[in-house]
C-alpha cells in the first residue's frame, strides 16, 4: 500500500493510524528526483515490500506468518525534487500485539470480540517488548523482503516530525485521562472507551523549551521597545508565533501542551507589563483538532498533478474531479473551469479558506 501525502500534517495523520493499527517498525528517508525520478523509486519500492497487493491479500499475509508494509510518500512543498519517504512495516506479532494491548474485555459488546481478545491474551501471556523480541521481528521482516535497511521500534524510538526549525513533534501512546469520583472514590474514565491508550503527537521537550523562550524573548522585547515600529514588527511576530501554534497544535497531546505554553506566555505577559493580549492588540489563537482528511490519491500520475495544479493556481482539485477527467494531459475544460471558478470566487473575495498547509508552513523564518 502506498499512501500520498500533500503535506505534513496529513502524513502525521496517516502515521498515527498505521501506527495504532500495528505498524511499530519503521523507517524513513528522504529522495532526491532531480537526478532519477520518482516513479523509478515507487517502482523498485513496490516490487521489494509488496506494496501492489490488495487489502485482502495482505490479511492473508498476515495470516501465513508474514510481515506487510505500507508507504507513505510526500513531496517537499517548497522543493518539488525534495520527497520524503516513510516505510511502516506490521508483522503477525505486532499485530496481536495490538488488537489485544489496553483492551477491557468487559467493555466489548459482542461476545466474538471477547473471545478472540481472551485468546490472544491467553497466547501472549507474559509476553513483552524486550530486545529478543525485537529483534526477532526485525530480523522476520528483513528474511521475508530480502532487505539489510535499519529499522526502528516506535516503541523505543518513535518517529520524530520537523516541520519548522522552532519545533518538532514526536508520535507517542498516551493513557487516556481518568478521574475520581467524589462519592465511590475509585478512577472513572471521562470517556467510556474500550481501550486505555492512543496513539498522538507531542512536542518535544526540547521544542517546548524553544517555544517558550521565544514567547519570553518577543514579549520582553514588546514590552521594552516602545518605537511604533518596533512594537508592530514585535507584535507582528507574536501573531506568527500564534499561527504556528494554531496550525501544528492539531493532535491531542500537542493540543493540550500548547494550551499549557499559551498560558505560560500569558502569565509572564501579565508578570511583565501587567497587561493581557486584548490591552497590547492580540488575539490568542483558537486550537482546534484536525478532521479527518480525505485520499489525496491513489497513483503517483494523480498526485503529482494535483500537486502540480496547487502550484501554479494555489488551487486544490477535488480528487473525484482529476478522475473523472483527467486523461494524460495537463490541461482539459472540465478542469480549467473548475479552477478558473475557484480563481474568480478568490478575486471576488468569497472563496472558502485554504485547505492546503503550504501557506502556513513558515510562519516564522528559519532560525
Amino acid at each position: 500500500m502506498i499512501i500520498f501525502s500533500p503535506h505534513t500534517k496529513f502524513t502525521m495523520q496517516r502515521l498515527a493510524d498505521h501506527v495504532a493499527n500495528g505498524a511499530y517498525f519503521y523507517f524513513g528517508f528522504e529522495y532526491d528526483s532531480s537526478k532519477k525520478s520518482i516513479e523509478s523509486v515507487l517502482e523498485k519500492m513496490t516490487e521489494r515490500y509488496e506494496l501492489g497487493i490488495s487489502p485482502r491479500q495482505r490479511s492473508y499475509r498476515l495470516e501465513k506468518g508474514h510481515p506487510i508494509c505500507t508507504m507513505i510518500v510526500q513531496r517537499d512543498v517548497f522543493n518539488e525534487n525534495k520527497w520524503f519517504l516513510y516505510c511502516l512495516f506490521t508483522t503477525p506479532t505486532s499485530r496481536d500485539f495490538n488488537t489485544f494491548n489496553g483492551i477491557e474485555i468487559n467493555k466489548l459488546a459482542k461476545e466474538s470480540e471477547r473471545l478472540k481478545i481472551e485468546k490472544l491474551k491467553e497466547k501472549y501471556k507474559g509476553f513483552k517488548w524486550d530486545l529478543d523480541s525485537i529483534s526477532a521481528e526485525m530480523t522476520l521482516i528483513a528474511d521475508y523482503f530480502k532487505d539489510n535497511e535499519p529499522k526502528m521500534f516506535v516503541l523505543k524510538n518513535p518517529i520524530a516530525v520537523k516541520p519548522t526549525a522552532l519545533m518538532t513533534l514526536e508520535l507517542f501512546r498516551d493513557t487516556h485521562k481518568t478521574y475520581k469520583q467524589l462519592v465511590l472514590g475509585d478512577e472513572k474514565d471521562y470517556k467510556d472507551r474500550v481501550r486505555a491508550y492512543t496513539w498522538t503527537w507531542r512536542y518535544t521537550h526540547q521544542s517546548v523549551e524553544k517555544i517558550k523562550k521565544k514567547f519570553v524573548d518577543t514579549i520582553h522585547k514588546l514590552v521594552s521597545q516602545k518605537t511604533t515600529a518596533s512594537a508592530e514588527k514585535n507584535r507582528a511576530d507574536l501573531k506568527n508565533l500564534f499561527l504556528l501554534m494554531e496550525t501544528w497544535s492539531v493532535f491531542k497531546a500537542s493540543r493540550s501542551q500548547a494550551g499549557q505554553i499559551l498560558h505560560f506566555a500569558h502569565r509572564f505577559l501579565q508578570k511583565r507589563a501587567k497587561s493581557t493580549w486584548n490591552k497590547v492588540d492580540l488575539k490568542p489563537p483558537h486550537l482546534t483538532y484536525l478532521p479527518r482528511l480525505p485520499t489525496y490519491a491513489d497513483t503517483i500520475y494523480e498526485y503529482n498533478y494535483r500537486r502540480n495544479l496547487f502550484d501554479e493556481h494555489g488551487v486544490e482539485v477535488p480528487l473525484k474531479l482529476i478522475k473523472d477527467y483527467y486523461g494524460g494531459g495537463y490541461y482539459n475544460t472540465p478542469i480549467e473551469a473548475y479552477v478558473a471558478k475557484e480563481l474568480e470566487m478568490r478575486e471576488n473575495g468569497k472563496a472558502i479558506a485554504q485547505k492546503a498547509d503550504e501557506l502556513y508552513l513558515q510562519v516564522l523564518a528559519d532560525e
